[in-house]
């Protein structure tokens, strides 16, 4: 499993490349991808949909992606309701 480290914003690439992936050992880093530009909200929510889960120096994103993957759950489970038909 890969790790993603993502800025959120333009602050955050120096700090995170900085303080986080480069104090990472050389064989952690193997296992980490940096992303040197910050996301933008569909390219954040794919990640996230995809992910094990996040984790984030903010509570934003991780509100976000709980906020997404709850809502298409829903989506999913309704329109398999719907397909399904009446019992």
């Amino acid at each position: 499993m890969k790790v993603l480290i993502c800025p959120e914003d333009m602050t955050q690439i120096k700090l995170g490349k900085k303080f986080v992936y480069d104090r990472l050992p050389k064989d952690v880093q193997k296992r980490v991808v940096w992303k040197s530009e910050y996301w933008l909200t569909d390219e954040a929510l794919s990640t996230y949909l995809q992910s094990a889960g996040p984790f984030a120096s903010e509570i934003r994103p991780s509100s976000a992606c709980l906020l997404k993957c709850w809502s298409r759950l829903v989506w999913k489970l309704r329109r398999r309701a719907l397909s399904s038909g009446p019992s």
